[in-house]
C-alpha cells in the first residue's frame, strides 16, 4: 500500500461514515415519527388525549419573555385556561366554593412535576398568563423542551416552567 493511500484511508472512512449518517434514522428522528399526544385528566377523572392536530384547532397565543443570552424569546402555543376549558374544566363564575381548593398537576417525561392552583389558571380571577408552548421563536421546541413546555411570564424564577410535558390533571385537595 502506498503512503498516499494509507494517509487518505481515514479520510475515506470519515466521508463514508458522514454520508451514511444522512440515511440512518437517529433516535430523535424515530421519536419525531411517533404521534405526539398530551393527556388531560379533568376533575371527574376522565382522560382526554389530545394530538398535535387537536391542539392546533385551539386559539394560538404568543408571549415574549426576557432571556439573558438572547435578549428575549417568544414562545407560541395554547393558553392553559383554553386547554382546560376545551377538556370540560369549568372556570369563571363556576369556579367557587370547594373547587377553589383544586389544583393542576403538570407532569413531565423525566419525572418532574409542578402544581398550579386552579384559581391561578382562571382568567376571571387573575390576569396571570400560562401558556402551554409547543414553539420557541417560530420553531418547534427542541429536544430538551419538547413536546410541550409551560411558560408563566410574570414569575421571577421559572421553576414552574416545566418542560417535556406529557400529562396535565386537575385534582381536588382533600383534607
Amino acid at each position: 500500500m502506498t503512503t498516499a493511500v494509507r494517509r487518505s484511508a481515514p479520510l475515506v472512512l470519515l466521508a463514508c461514515a458522514l454520508a451514511t449518517s444522512f440515511f440512518v434514522a437517529t433516535p430523535r428522528a424515530l421519536a419525531d415519527e411517533k404521534p405526539v399526544a398530551l393527556t388531560i385528566v379533568d376533575e371527574q377523572g376522565t382522560s382526554h388525549v389530545l394530538s398535535i392536530e387537536d391542539l392546533g384547532k385551539l386559539p394560538r397565543k404568543a408571549v415574549k419573555v426576557p432571556d439573558a443570552a438572547m435578549g428575549s424569546i417568544e414562545y407560541q402555543g395554547v393558553s392553559l385556561p383554553d386547554l382546560l376549558s376545551h377538556c370540560g374544566v369549568a372556570l369563571g363564575k363556576e369556579l367557587r366554593g370547594p373547587r377553589l381548593a383544586s389544583y393542576v398537576l403538570i407532569e413531565a417525561t423525566d419525572g418532574y412535576r409542578v402544581v398550579v392552583a386552579i384559581a391561578e389558571v382562571d382568567p376571571a380571577t387573575t390576569d396571570k398568563v400560562m401558556l402551554l408552548a409547543d414553539h420557541r421563536d417560530g420553531a418547534v421546541l427542541g429536544e430538551r423542551e419538547a413536546p410541550f413546555r409551560l411558560v408563566i411570564p410574570d414569575e421571577k424564577r421559572p421553576v414552574r416552567w416545566i418542560r417535556m410535558i406529557k400529562r396535565i390533571s386537575v385534582q381536588r385537595a382533600h383534607g
